[in-house]
């Protein structure tokens, strides 16, 4: 069990293992030549975090690895993955899948969450969140820290909190306790279809 904003794994340190998210939201993060870092994915539950250091010859992790939310993660270590791959077919074919859906995720990333407008921007976010409230049959979401969902969508602090106060006022989203929404996911979907500006 890993609390919010617990790390996982750090960047360039030695792997040897991968991370199966049961429940919450870990994003991984790449430091960039500037010092600065950029979150390229998202892993959710069901999603593994470490497996693509399988395959590299020098086994160390490709980003840091941080608990956006309260989550739950069973480590498998690789030498259980190998003796699984060599013995049982459909375990082969579930990792070739997840790495699929890793690839996914990343464009993801960089389609929904760093182009267009603000509001979609925070709108596909939001529809992250609510996918992973959906997953678990909460009617609520529990939210990240705005500096994450900023870091997403690649805009500043500032202009992400200006847009989370409109969703507010128009009652898109409702506060419902500490760190929680709950959501408009019809008006969510029709921001993102009207290219608002």
């Amino acid at each position: 069990c890993y609390a919010k904003k617990s790390v996982v794994f750090v960047e360039n340190s030695p792997a040897d293992a991968m991370f199966v998210v049961r429940k919450g939201l870990v994003k991984l993060e790449e430091t960039l030549s500037d010092g600065s870092t950029r979150i390229v994915r998202v892993v959710r539950k069901g999603g593994i975090a470490g497996l693509e250091t399988f395959l590299d010859n020098n086994q160390r992790f490709d980003q840091t690895a941080i608990a956006l939310q309260e989550t739950e993660i069973c480590r498998i270590p690789y030498e259980v993955v190998e003796s699984l791959l060599k013995t049982d077919p459909d375990f082969y074919k579930a990792v070739l899948k997840e790495w699929h859906l890793q690839i996914e995720a990343t464009n993801r990333v960089i389609v929904e969450f760093s182009t267009g407008s603000l509001k979609q921007r925070l709108a596909n976010v939001l529809l992250m969140l609510i996918e992973e409230a959906n997953h678990n049959s909460h009617v609520e979401i529990e939210m990240i820290h705005i500096d994450d969902m900023a870091a997403l969508t690649g805009v500043t602090r500032e202009s992400f909190s200006r847009i989370l106060s409109e969703f507010k006022r128009q009652e898109v989203l409702i506060k419902s306790g500490p760190g929680r929404m709950r959501f408009n996911e019809g008006a969510l979907r029709e921001i993102i279809e009207l290219h608002p500006e």
